[in-house]
């Protein structure tokens, strides 16, 4: 399946996924679609050639959509922390518009589009988490005796657990406290004396 690039089914894509969101992966069907964004089937499938196709073109726009606001985040981010502290703010709002319930049903009716999101989502924190944890170090903030690989990791099978439907009770996985102690832990592992005063202090430290 190819990328989306140009506007029109960009928007297309967007506007699909927030139907998605709204009424979940399977029930939301073409003819709903159709309805709710106002255009012509015979438009809707100009563009994509089946719901696969959507869920797919919509799946990857989102996905391009998070990675430029991470980018935007470390780019003014103040330091590695608050960085981490930014970037675990918007994986709140993309569980709370989404839920580990769309990735459910994504890997059991559209396995070749979970498949990739699965393999963008583990390069994207691991690539991150090995930038964030050399930035931490050299502004003083980490440990320097951190084994990277090791917190790189760590934290990649903390991140993925958390979006395991099966693992956890459902009421910790609607609980962003959860989430939030998930953070704390992590940075706990890998912060020094000044990072673990500034980490205190930040406003986002207590964020619910």
């Amino acid at each position: 399946m190819n990328p989306v690039k140009d506007a029109p089914k960009m928007s297309i894509a967007d506007r699909a996924m927030a139907l998605f969101q709204r009424f979940g992966l399977r029930a939301c069907t073409m003819d709903d679609v159709s309805r709710e964004l106002s255009i012509s089937k015979k438009t809707l499938y100009k563009f994509f050639t089946n719901k696969a196709d959507l869920v797919d073109g919509s799946v990857r726009a989102f996905f391009a959509h998070q990675m430029a606001s991470m980018e935007k985040v470390t780019a003014k981010s103040e330091n590695a922390l608050d960085e981490l502290f930014h970037q675990h703010q918007q994986v709140m709002e993309i569980v709370a518009g989404n839920g580990p319930s769309m990735l459910f049903s994504m890997k059991k009716y559209y396995p070749e589009t979970y498949a990739w999101l699965m393999e963008q989502r583990k390069q994207m924190i691991l690539e991150r988490t090995r930038a964030n944890l050399q930035r931490g170090m050299d502004e003083g903030l980490y440990r320097t005796d951190v084994v990277p690989e090791f917190a790189v990791w760590y934290h990649y099978a903390q991140m993925v657990a958390l979006t395991e439907i099966d693992w956890f009770p459902e009421n910790l996985l609607k609980d962003r406290n959860f989430y939030h102690y998930g953070l704390r832990s992590y940075m706990l592992s890998i912060v020094n004396d000044r990072g673990t005063a500034y980490m205190i202090q930040h406003p986002l430290a207590s964020s619910k």
